[in-house]
């Protein structure tokens, strides 16, 4: 893929759908009291009530695992709230609910977004918690180095993709993950 290719992706993201996470992803920022913020991200919902795109497979087939996920985070409120940074909140995140069936790293990157923000921190990474998007990423990148907490960092990203906050670069990824690997193996 050229990067004037890969400029029209992220210019039309930019556009589309960018406006909209972002601002799903603010109103937690500003959500009060912490323990709401904590309840609507562990249930899988945004602040408006709609529910989060990421975790739609949740909500038909796994409602047992996502209500014992919900169980265990709302009772520790306190512990998230005393997190200092992104890269703490997600790992303690995981380390309590990752080994609930069903429950995927998607959930645990996911909740742990929404509630870093309400918190006022945001990945410095790119998370490529997903198959999917790891994929997408390397399609960008063979070369790049996948960190073992499976994040990648933004530098190593083409060029166009620099103009995106770390957890923008997830998105995207997510989103355009099945046409990149199409032009790429058009490319080939």
């Amino acid at each position: 893929m050229t990067d004037r290719e890969l400029l029209k992706f992220v210019d039309s993201y930019c556009v589309e759908d960018k406006p909209c996470f972002v601002a799903k992803i603010e109103a937690f920022r500003n959500k009060r009291p912490f323990k709401a913020a904590v309840e609507i991200a562990a249930n899988g919902k945004e602040v408006g009530g709609t529910r989060n795109r990421h975790l739609h497979w949740l909500w038909s087939s796994s409602r047992k695992s996502l209500d014992e996920a919900v169980g265990i985070l709302t009772k520790m409120t306190a512990k998230l709230n005393r997190c200092h940074n992104f890269e703490e909140l997600h790992k303690l995140i995981s380390d309590r609910v990752s080994s609930i069936k069903n429950i995927k790293k998607v959930y645990c990157y996911d909740v742990a977004l929404r509630i870093g923000a309400s918190r006022g921190f945001l990945p410095k990474k790119v998370y490529v918690h997903a198959a999917p998007v790891k994929k997408a990423a390397r399609e960008l990148n063979p070369d790049m180095v996948i960190n073992s907490d499976e994040t990648v960092e933004v530098k190593t990203l083409p060029l166009a993709l620099h103009r995106l906050k770390a957890y923008e670069v997830e998105d995207f990824l997510c989103i355009f993950k099945k046409y990149l690997k199409k032009k790429m193996n058009s490319n080939k």
